[in-house]
């Protein structure tokens, strides 16, 4: 889970000096709303779908912490909220202005602390994101590949194909068909 919230070192979190802490009595909260939202479907059986909403907007939360300065793995706190909240699909769609918008610094300094503390660049980190949104999208839902792109902040299908198979080492087809046939192993 902690790959679909896009947190690289989950293991770091027992070696901070505080555990990440969330309050899950503001009623008002993301983390909250999901775990109500669980708690209702328990009797039911939650669905594999209903879990992985839960888990992608708590893992985000326990991630950015609460106050301090250092966030996760000792990175900087305005870096942890600003790489947390670029999972919101919104975010994703506006791509490195939004993600600058967020981080509230200079390009410059973004650029530096990214690399130093996530090893990547900026636009590495945010296709990284949509490439992981879309593989969710892929594997949960039936829309067209297309519409996941533009959902995800690729304007061109070709290079959102091309990222994608870098990456996954398939075709976004290729994936959800996988995806599919382990859903339901049976398919052919």
């Amino acid at each position: 889970m902690s790959d679909l919230a896009g947190i690289e070192q989950a293991a770091d979190w027992d070696r901070t000096p505080t555990p990440p802490m969330v309050r899950a009595d503001e009623p008002d909260g993301e983390v909250a709303t999901e775990c109500h939202r669980v708690l209702e479907l328990f009797h039911r059986g939650p669905s594999t779908i209903d879990l992985i909403r839960l888990w992608t907007a708590v893992v985000p939360a326990l991630a950015a912490g609460e106050g301090g300065t250092l966030g996760a793995a000792g990175r900087p706190a305005w870096l942890v909220r600003a790489c947390a909240a670029m999972n919101v699909e919104e975010n994703l769609g506006a791509g490195l202005p939004r993600l600058l918008e967020l981080a509230a610094v200079s390009h410059g300094h973004l650029a530096r602390s990214m690399r130093a503390h996530y090893g990547r660049t900026p636009v590495e980190h945010v296709t990284e994101l949509r490439l992981a949104h879309a593989a969710l999208l892929l594997a949960t839902t039936a829309e067209p590949v297309g519409r996941i792109a533009e959902r995800c902040g690729f304007d061109s299908l070709s290079y959102f194909g091309r990222c994608f198979r870098h990456r996954y080492e398939v075709s976004p087809r290729e994936y959800r068909a996988a995806a599919s046939r382990r859903v339901v192993p049976n398919q052919r």
